[in-house]
Formats: C-alpha cells, sequence, structure tokens
C-alpha cells in the first residue's frame, strides 16, 4: 500500500511536466523500507528557476500527509538554503534561454524532527494512505516577466547520492 502512495507522491511532484525515464526506474525500485531508510539530515533538494523571480527558499512549499486509524498527520517541511549558484543565460538561434538560479536546499532541524516523525508514525502504525505536495509560491514579480518561468527539481537522499529529477524545466504558468 505504502509503495502505491510513494509512486503516486513521485507522480505528484512531477506534476505534468517529462519524467526521465531514470526517475520512473528509480521510483519503481522505492518501497516502504527505502523511505523509512531516509536520513532526513542528509536529504538535499535542488531547486532550478529564473534568474529574475528572487527566489526564496521560504517561497517552497513542501508537506506530508499520513492518514491512519487515528486520523490525519500533516507536516510542512520548511527548507533552508545551503548554496545558490547562477548559470548565464544563453542566446539561441530560435529561443533564449534565461539565466537560472540553482538552490541546494536542505530541511530545517524542525523539518528533520518532523520527518522523523512520519517515519516513527509509519513503523508503528498501519498507515491506510499518505502522499506529499512540492510546490513553489510565485510573487507579483514573478507573473509580470516577459520571459518563460522555468522550474526543475531534483532530490538525493544520501550525501553520495544522485540527485533524481523530479520534474524538469517545467515551464511555469504566470498569468
Amino acid at each position: 500500500m505504502l509503495r502505491a502512495v510513494l509512486v503516486f507522491l513521485f507522480c505528484i511532484l512531477t506534476g505534468c511536466a517529462s519524467v526521465p525515464l531514470s526517475t520512473m526506474i528509480a521510483a519503481s525500485h522505492f518501497d516502504e523500507q527505502s523511505f523509512l531508510d531516509i536520513d532526513p539530515s542528509k536529504l538535499r533538494i535542488k531547486l532550478t528557476i529564473n534568474s529574475s523571480i528572487h527566489f526564496q527558499p521560504e517561497q517552497a512549499d513542501i508537506s506530508a500527509v499520513i492518514t491512519n486509524q487515528k486520523g490525519d498527520f500533516k507536516s510542512n517541511l520548511v527548507l533552508k538554503e545551503i548554496s545558490v549558484d547562477t548559470l548565464a543565460g544563453k542566446k539561441g538561434l530560435f529561443a533564449d534561454t534565461p539565466s537560472l538560479d540553482v538552490f541546494t536546499l536542505k530541511l530545517t532541524q524542525e523539518a528533520i524532527d518532523d520527518f522523523k516523525n512520519l517515519q516513527h508514525l509509519i513503523r508503528n502504525t498501519n498507515p491506510i494512505k499518505g502522499g506529499f505536495a512540492a510546490g513553489v509560491k510565485l510573487d507579483q514579480n514573478a507573473r509580470s516577466t516577459d520571459e518563460d518561468v522555468l522550474v526543475s527539481i531534483s532530490m538525493k537522499f544520501t550525501e553520495s547520492g544522485k540527485y533524481l529529477v523530479l520534474m524538469d524545466n517545467y515551464k511555469v504558468e504566470t498569468e
């Protein structure tokens, strides 16, 4: 049951974006035990977004919900910045690529504690369902830009692991 929920997690996080084949393969091997083995202090998220957006880590919104016989357990996982790198924009023959900021983020101590509580809840109860949601809150500046707003999100679960691409160059609608 939880394996299906975790695969659903990857589907939700990727939305309608193109999902790389490597992500689909990795997600098919990700089960409840894989989730329980994650050390949340090692969890890293790489978020890439247009430099013109002036993104701040508090604009990222990640939450987890587990439902069991006693009700819902919901946690908002707050992120903090480790580093930010800027990739220069490129002029292309048919289209230009805007300059992009690449943020490396990790969970705050409070979010690490919440993640561990979530793992404890899964170990000690029989979850009925669960899920994760991730998003980026864009301010008015993002809605008024003339360039396409592109977002990529990758995650790695261990220090030595590779980043798993969840969403790659997703074009955000900014009406």
